[in-house]
């Protein structure tokens, strides 16, 4: 990767499994959530910059700290074993050596009434750090040609066309899950 490319990785969607691990996950497997929230491939999804310039020294401060989050509906209690993700990377350069920080938080909800609020992540309840060969990439195929916004600049940065799904099992010391509860 060059010193001067800026890649992205970030959550298009999230899906959770119970049960036994899987190496992978494909529409209409198992879930524990209201649906699974699946990458938009249409020219209207946009990707959203996650991450900073390299190189980056392991002790230099990173100069923007950003959690993409979505929330989702639990539809059965349990552990969340399974973590699934969909991400993109600028201009289609895969970046071999990424380390993930998952986390899963309380929801505080929108306000009913007041315009423009919204949900967001509340106090964390678990992460976890996962790095390279703790994790199973998996291209998920083409799609149209999207933007990367970066939100730092509100400027876009390039585009890609490459859907890539990362899959997180034996996750450690999941957090358990209830029925009916947001995250």
């Amino acid at each position: 990767m060059k010193a001067s490319q800026v890649c992205y990785v970030g959550l298009a969607a999230v899906a959770f499994v119970g049960g036994m691990a899987k190496a992978d996950w494909n529409p209409g497997d198992g879930h524990k959530m209201h649906y699974p929230q699946l990458p938009d491939l249409s020219t209207s999804g946009i990707d959203v910059n996650a991450t900073w310039k390299y190189p980056i020294s392991p002790t230099a401060p990173r100069p923007f700290s950003k959690i993409l989050a979505d929330d989702f509906r639990c539809s059965e209690t349990g552990p969340i074993n399974d973590i699934h993700i969909w991400g993109s990377w600028l201009d289609d350069q895969v970046f071999s050596g990424t380390q993930f920080k998952l986390s899963i938080h309380a929801d505080i909800p929108a306000i009913s009434g007041i315009p423009g609020s919204y949900s967001r992540p509340g106090p964390e309840l678990w992460k976890a750090v996962f790095t390279p060969g703790s994790y199973l990439p998996r291209p998920l195929g083409t799609g149209a040609t999207e933007r990367f916004w970066d939100p730092n600049t509100n400027q876009i940065l390039g585009t890609d066309n490459e859907v890539w799904q990362y899959n997180f099992t034996n996750v450690p010391n999941p957090v358990a899950q209830e029925a009916g509860k947001t995250y």
